[in-house]
């Protein structure tokens, strides 16, 4: 077994027993790291996540999923439950430009209900957060739609390689835009 096989094994590991310890006891605390979810979470935030069942998820929530043996905390977009497949959630991160894969039912670790960052509790339920999110998923799918729609119109008109470059572009730019807008007005977050 190579170092890295041994490595992913103990990840795997870890996961399990984090995963037992939150059905059993019903929430755990963990460490965030990462700028995916920015600015809404930053590095070393701490998260206190709660088990629950995906009936329970509400587009807006922010949730804790494992994905290739990786911790991940991404915005739930919406649950899928359309006829004969199997029901999957669509996430992404907050300062991301893409919608995650689809996550199985069975991935999902649980829901964030509170962020420590410092001294200060951030309870993430009342009517702003609930207000705040659902604008956040809104513009996340708008933007998963005019990025799609970029692409195309600007493929096109010029080469592959310009036109994703410019759609990344001027969708990143009137994401960041209007992201701190809603961030400002809704979450109470930005500049914190």
């Amino acid at each position: 077994m190579t170092d890295t096989d041994l490595s992913t094994a103990r990840r795997r590991r870890a996961l399990e027993l984090q995963d037992r310890h939150v059905a059993t006891h019903g929430e755990t605390v963990i460490s965030f790291r990462g700028h995916s979810m920015a600015p809404t979470l930053r590095n070393d935030d701490q998260l206190r996540v709660r088990h629950v069942s995906v009936g329970d998820l509400v587009p807006g929530d922010v949730v804790v999923f494992t994905a290739d043996a990786h911790t991940v905390v991404h915005r739930l977009l919406y649950v899928s439950r359309a006829g004969s497949t199997a029901p999957y959630l669509r996430t992404k991160g907050d300062n991301a430009t893409a919608c995650d894969p689809p996550v199985e039912p069975a991935a999902l670790f649980g829901r964030v209900s509170c962020v420590v960052r410092g001294s200060k509790e951030i309870t993430l339920s009342g009517r702003r957060w609930r207000a705040g999110a659902l604008a956040i998923v809104a513009l996340s799918l708008t933007e998963h739609t005019a990025t799609a729609i970029l692409r195309t119109v600007q493929k096109r008109r010029s080469g592959k390689e310009h036109a994703e470059t410019r759609a990344r572009h001027r969708v990143r730019t009137w994401r960041s835009r209007l992201r701190g807008m809603l961030l400002h007005l809704f979450l109470g977050l930005a500049g914190r």
